[in-house]
């Protein structure tokens, strides 16, 4: 609402009153869909942990619990209410999330050809708009149901509110910037990152242009927009008394998860994945040097540059933590979709050689991204996209597994899992008994551990899942600490095996 309040602010020219009219409106029908064709055939792709975590905090927050007091996990809130958007409006399934995501990428593609629309024209919009759609095909980046791909729609509208206030210093455009950019945040935290270079480059250009006033003005009106957004964010936390768990989830341990990494150590992986990156999206990494190139040397209005500040923030945001994930740079796409389409614009006289580098990098692209459309099942697929390493027979065997805890226990009642494995609530259709649900927290900060046992022993829950080290493996002590030992041998009853999970009876 927002965002369709600032758009019919725009001055009533006709070039940007009527931007859908024909002939481009079949154009749109086509690009809207297309992030739902491209991506229907992984929308049965098993739940990974991230999205196990995720679907399972959704559920609790229907539920009327609270993300971080009552279940602990390290994302910013709005990926949990993402999750439970698509669960109220298409059932709770694997499926929802990811029709949502195709929701939004169609969403933020419209954002994509407006940006283009008031850089230069509608042929770049519409340009632009068509690549982004086509990067939803890059299934090896691995978007899923993630946090980069919903910070997308957020991202993109900050964009479009900087390119405003460069152009027009209109001060609701900054506002917009603030609101918008930390709705990002609030989705994905390295988005501050965004925020604070766009805010930065209208800073220099009002500077340069002699304005001092002008740019300080402009970093308040973005201080308070985004202070409201986080402020109302906050809210349902500061009433129900989960505050401090909010600081700990968001701020403190993620203080400690990116910080396991030396610097040293990043560099190598970041370049691999970076050369990944290119080969995954190829025609748009080449034609968005191109459009980087020619913007450097025409030197054009000063907005015209926002595409690329966009660019360096998010590439910035996605190595930031050092784990060089394919889904990182998901971040990246709108922006290097605008750069691609100017650069698309600016063949010129190098059309011909450049037409043959292009056919290369197509090709390059279609052999990385369409083989995987060739498999036959969704957990073929998935294999296919993450690779043995990462698509671990715990993803694939998951449902099974969730099907018998469902049997051993009743609607009602929730059990603990031990380990990874925390999509395995969501396919029981159990909540956890425990706020520390997944093992990771104990693991990076030994501290947790007393407080996660704790709960155990209190909840007293019917089932314990076992999913770190299976019953007779030489590490199974050293991945059980002494406490929960205690609590198995004590309270507990060994039932048996399922898959890659042993399974604990309350005696």
């Amino acid at each position: 609402m927002a965002l369709a309040s600032l758009l019919r602010s725009i001055p009533s020219n006709r070039a940007l009153r009527t931007p859908f009219v024909a002939p481009y409106s079949l154009a749109f029908v086509a690009i809207l869909s297309l992030p739902f064709l491209l991506y229907a055939p992984f929308f049965s792709e098993p739940f990974d942990h991230d999205e196990g975590t995720y679907a399972t905090i959704a559920q609790g927050v229907l539920n009327g619990e609270l993300p971080y007091r009552d279940y602990f996990d390290h994302k910013p809130p709005l990926i949990y209410v993402w999750y439970a958007l698509s669960f109220l409006g298409f059932g709770e399934s694997v499926e929802s999330p990811r029709i949502m995501v195709a929701g939004v990428w169609s969403a933020t593609s419209v954002l994509v050809y407006y940006e283009g629309l008031v850089l230069g024209s509608r042929r770049l919009g519409l340009l632009a708009s068509a690549l982004f759609v086509l990067s939803s095909g890059f299934v090896k980046l691995q978007a899923s149901a993630n946090t980069e791909a919903f910070m997308l729609l957020p991202l993109m509208a900050s964009l479009i509110a900087a390119t405003k206030a460069s152009q027009s210093r209109d001060p609701r455009w900054y506002l917009a910037i603030g609101v918008f950019g930390a709705l990002a945040t609030l989705t994905k935290q390295v988005a501050v990152v965004h925020l604070v270079l766009l805010v930065a480059f209208l800073v220099w250009s009002a500077s340069r242009r002699g304005d001092a006033r002008g740019a300080l003005r402009g970093m308040l009106t973005v201080w308070v927009g985004a202070s409201a957004a986080i402020g109302l964010s906050l809210l349902p936390f500061v009433i129900a008394g989960g505050l401090d768990e909010f600081f700990y989830a968001n701020v403190t341990y993620n203080r400690i998860y990116s910080g396991q990494i030396p610097l040293p150590d990043r560099i190598e992986p970041e370049l691999r994945r970076l050369v990944f990156f290119v080969a995954v999206a190829a025609p748009l990494a080449g034609s968005a040097t191109i459009g980087l190139w020619s913007m450097l040397r025409r030197k054009g209005p000063q907005a015209t540059a926002l595409p690329a500040i966009s660019l360096l923030a998010c590439f910035i945001g996605a190595v930031f933590t050092g784990r060089a994930i394919p889904h990182y740079y998901v971040a990246l796409l709108p922006a290097i979709s605008l750069l691609g389409a100017m650069g698309i614009n600016n063949w010129g006289a190098q059309r011909l050689p450049l037409t043959g580098v292009a056919t290369f990098l197509i090709v390059l692209c279609l052999t990385v991204n369409g083989s995987i459309y060739l498999a036959s099942t969704a957990e073929s697929r998935h294999i296919a996209r993450f690779g043995p390493n990462y698509a671990t027979t715990e993803i694939i065997e998951s449902a099974e597994v969730g099907r018998v805890i469902a049997s051993l226990t009743a609607p009602d009642e929730r059990f603990f899992n031990y380990g990874r494995e925390s999509q395995l609530h969501f396919y029981a259709d159990r909540l956890p008994a425990t706020r520390l649900f997944y093992d990771r927290p104990f693991l990076l900060d030994p501290s947790t551990l007393g407080g996660g046992m704790a709960d155990l022993r209190d909840a007293k829950p019917r089932l314990i899942v076992d999913t770190i080290s299976l019953v007779g493996a030489e590490d199974w002590l050293d991945q059980h600490p002494a406490e929960l030992r205690e609590i198995l041998a004590n309270e507990y009853v060994y039932f048996g095996r399922v898959r890659f999970a042993d399974f604990y009876m309350r005696k």
